[in-house]
C-alpha cells in the first residue's frame, strides 16, 4: 500500500520531489513487482479514500473507481512535471485541457487537486503552482502596488495573482478613498470612461468581478481593507448589483468575505427602478427559491428588505438602466 502523507524528513523536501517519490512507488508496484497497488489518499482532515489499480481477483470492476485512479495518477504526473521544470503558474483550465479525453470535466480536476493538496499536507493549491484564472478588473486613479506588481494610474488591469504574503499598497490621498464594486462589466467600463474623461479630482478605485466574484477579486478587496486598517486611511467600499436574487447573492459573496462592516450595499433597488419607469421582469422559479433560501439565513436588514421587496413584487431589474442617472 502507498500512503500519501507528509511526515518526517519527507515534509521538508520540495513539493515536486515529494510528488515524484509517490509516483515512483506506484510505478515500482505496477511495473517491477507486477502486483496491484493500493493508494491511501486523504480527502479531508479526517477522511480517507483508497484507490486501487488495477482491479484484481474476485473484486468487481468498478469503472468509477478505475477512472478516478487514472485521473489521479495522470494529474499527479502532470503537476509534478510542471513543478520540476519550473513552469509558470497553471490554472485548473490549463490542466483540464492537457488531457480533456481523460478528465471529461473541470470539476474532476478540481476535486483531485484537492485530494493531492490534502494528501501531501499542503496549505493550498498555490503550493502546486495551480492558481485561479484571472477574471476581475480594477481601475485606479491612485498609484497602487500589489506585491511586486505596480499599477499605472487611469488604466484597466486584471487583478493579479497574490500569495499569502502579498500586500496591497496605495499612495495616501488627501481625502477619502472610495472603492466602488460593480457586478456588471458593462457598467464598470461606462463609469471608468466617464471618470477618466471628466477628471473630477476625486480619488476612486473601481472594481468588477464580472458577475459572481472569483477568489482573486475577493482577496484583493480584503487586502484593501487590511491596507486601510494598517495605515489608518479613510477608505469606503460601495457595492452595486442588479435588483434580483442573483445580485443579492453576489453582494453576500463579497460581504461574507470582507465583512459587512466594511462594504456598503447600495443596490440598485426595485423602488428606484420603479420610480425611473424601467421595465421589470418576472422572477423565475429558481430565483424565487434562491431569494427564500437567502432570507432563511437572516442576512443584514438592508439586504433582507431588498429580497422581501423582490418577492412581494415578484419582479427583478438590471442596474444597466441607471447608466444615465446614477453615474
Amino acid at each position: 500500500m502507498v500512503v500519501l502523507e507528509s511526515r518526517g524528513s519527507s515534509a521538508a523536501k520540495p513539493v515536486h520531489e515529494r510528488l515524484d517519490s509517490a509516483l515512483q512507488l506506484v510505478q515500482r508496484s505496477i511495473e517491477y513487482a507486477q502486483c496491484p497497488v493500493t493508494i491511501e489518499l486523504r480527502t479531508s482532515a479526517k477522511g480517507k479514500r483508497l484507490v486501487k489499480f488495477p482491479f484484481f481477483g474476485n473484486e468487481r470492476l468498478n469503472y468509477s473507481s478505475l477512472k478516478g485512479t487514472a485521473v489521479f495518477i495522470a494529474l499527479l504526473q502532470t503537476v509534478q512535471t510542471r513543478l520540476a521544470r519550473g513552469d509558470s503558474r497553471s490554472t485548473i483550465r490549463d490542466l483540464y485541457y492537457s488531457n480533456v479525453e481523460l478528465y471529461k470535466d473541470q470539476r474532476q480536476v478540481e476535486y483531485w487537486l484537492g485530494v493531492i493538496t490534502q494528501s501531501f499536507g499542503l496549505k493550498s493549491r498555490q503550493q502546486l503552482m495551480v492558481v485561479p484564472a484571472q477574471k476581475g478588473l480594477v481601475y485606479t486613479s491612485l498609484p497602487m502596488a500589489v506585491g511586486k506588481v505596480v499599477y499605472a494610474t487611469d488604466t484597466i488591469e486584471l487583478i493579479p495573482y497574490m500569495d499569502e504574503k502579498c500586500e496591497v499598497a496605495l499612495v495616501k490621498a488627501p481625502g477619502d478613498i472610495v472603492v466602488t464594486v460593480f457586478e456588471k462589466e458593462a457598467v464598470f467600463n461606462r463609469v471608468v470612461q466617464k471618470h477618466s474623461t471628466t477628471k473630477t479630482g476625486q480619488h476612486h478605485i473601481f472594481v468588477t468581478g464580472k458577475g459572481y466574484p472569483d477568489s482573486l477579486t475577493k482577496k484583493f478587496l480584503a487586502m484593501l481593507v487590511q491596507w486601510g486598517q494598517r495605515t489608518g486611511s479613510s477608505i469606503t467600499f460601495e457595492l452595486y448589483v442588479d435588483a434580483d436574487p442573483d445580485g443579492v447573492a453576489i453582494a453576500l459573496n463579497y460581504i461574507n468575505h470582507c465583512g459587512a462592516q466594511h462594504i456598503r450595499y447600495k443596490g440598485i433597488t426595485l423602488p428606484r427602478l420603479i420610480a425611473m419607469r424601467t421595465q421589470l421582469l418576472d422572477l423565475t422559479q429558481r430565483e424565487l427559491l434562491l431569494a427564500r433560501n437567502m432570507l432563511l439565513k437572516r442576512p443584514g436588514p438592508g439586504i433582507a428588505t431588498q429580497l422581501q421587496r423582490q418577492l412581494f413584487f415578484h419582479k427583478k431589474g438590471e442596474m444597466n438602466a441607471c447608466y444615465s442617472q446614477e453615474w
